[in-house]
């Protein structure tokens, strides 16, 4: 049997076996793609033309054809409380780079949203200080994340995460938005 099939007996009285596909896509490791959501792109409004923006905090994902979604979630210092949650817009790009290689000047954007929960083009990566997972890693801080939305990126090979509304750590905390293919 091929990976990512399966026979199943039919429904159908009368009917042999028929073969079913099921969907099966990998996994990637959880990646920093903006390191600094402490700052607002485009002056805390509606990023508009995302090609434009040259942060270096802002990391661009690439696809790589391996799944079709992603999820999105907040890394912050769970001994210092996110007293503003950052808002954030999910854009994703086609692949018209010179040899597959990101070109924000030829690669045309495109909205993402998340799954049918929020409306809108924005996303708001709440912390939860009570509940969210924690893991004490080997820089002696121990990071909490917050609960990751999920995106369909569209076909899209690359993508981007701005930031509308920054987040606001006490105590000089700095989170960090992460973003994993699924």
């Amino acid at each position: 049997m091929a990976l990512g099939s399966a026979d199943a007996s039919s429904p159908v009285a009368g009917r042999g076996p028929m073969a079913c596909v099921v969907p099966v896509s990998p996994t990637s490791n959880w990646v920093d793609v903006n390191t600094a959501p402490t700052a607002a792109d485009n002056a805390g409004s509606t990023v508009l033309n995302p090609g434009l923006l040259t942060r270096s905090a802002i990391k661009v994902f690439a696809m790589r054809g391996a799944g079709t979604s992603v999820q999105i979630r907040l890394k912050y210092d769970s001994t210092k409380s996110v007293t503003t949650s950052p808002v954030v817009q999910v854009f994703g790009f086609d692949n018209k780079g010179a040899a597959g290689a990101f070109d924000p000047t030829l690669c045309e954007p495109q909205r993402l949203y998340d799954n049918g929960t929020v409306p809108g083009h924005e996303l708001t990566l709440d912390d939860d200080t009570t509940n969210d997972v924690k893991a004490s890693l080997a820089d002696s801080v121990v990071w909490a994340y917050s609960e990751p939305k999920t995106l369909d990126a569209l076909g899209n090979s690359y993508l981007m995460v701005t930031v509308k509304t920054a987040a606001v750590q006490a105590s000089s905390g700095a989170p960090v938005i992460q973003m994993r293919q699924i």
